[in-house]
């Protein structure tokens, strides 16, 4: 895959994710098995705020032409991929999350192994 198409895919989906979660928290909440409380509605917004800046980040990459940045940024978006995995991946093992967090598990598993065919495909 090619840097673009990857940067492309990854920035819309976060940017997409982002605002559902920044404006739609507490919809988005239960549909994850999480409370919708005040403070939870505030840490989903937190956190849809973080996911649109990194679409946003993502989705402007797609036109770099930066070897060595380009795949610095490869890097980063797979290393965050990689965290948001292992907290999914906590969240379903411990019950805290709802069935739907498999979703959000398999989105970073995705954007790891297309990072990793994009990095592959620069070299």
């Amino acid at each position: 895959m090619k840097p673009s198409t990857y940067f492309t895919a990854a920035g819309i989906l976060g940017a997409a994710f982002g605002m559902v979660f920044a404006l739609f928290a507490d919809e988005a909440l239960p549909l994850y098995g999480l409370p919708v409380t005040p403070s939870m509605v505030l840490e989903g917004r937190y956190f849809g705020s973080a996911l649109f800046g990194l679409g946003a980040l993502g989705y402007v990459m797609r036109n770099a032409r930066d070897a060595a940045l380009v795949r610095k940024a490869l890097l980063a978006v797979m290393l965050g991929a990689t965290v948001g995995a292992v907290v999914s991946l906590m969240g379903m093992l411990t019950q805290v999350l709802g069935p739907l967090g498999w979703s959000s598990f398999a989105i970073y598993v995705l954007l790891i192994a297309f990072g990793a065919m994009s990095l592959k495909s620069e070299n």
